[in-house]
């Protein structure tokens, strides 16, 4: 089991590849000010491992490198299908 969240130390492509015997968690809270990395600290409570998807290589976003639950869905959805992260971005 992998849990995505933005906090992660780990680009997914780089440190863990996805798997499909892999389960992976979408961290769903991002919290700058009331639950500081909630979503990194609750992966490491519960032993799993941490990662994010390599937002900064493909998208440049003028502020957060956070998306939307559904946005990070569709890109590890269309990634299973081609393996290339450029077209899973751009596709999204």
């Amino acid at each position: 089991m992998v849990y995505l969240t933005g906090d992660s130390d780990h680009d997914i492509s780089e440190d863990f590849m996805i798997d499909k015997n892999t389960g992976y968690v979408i961290g769903c809270i991002v919290d700058r000010n009331r639950y500081k990395k909630l979503t990194l600290k609750k992966s490491e409570l519960l032993g799993i491992k941490n990662a994010r998807l390599p937002i900064s290589t493909f998208l440049k976003l003028k502020s957060s490198q956070i998306l939307a639950t559904n946005h990070i869905f569709d890109i590890m959805v269309n990634y299973t299908i081609c393996k290339d992260w450029k077209k899973s971005f751009d596709a999204t």
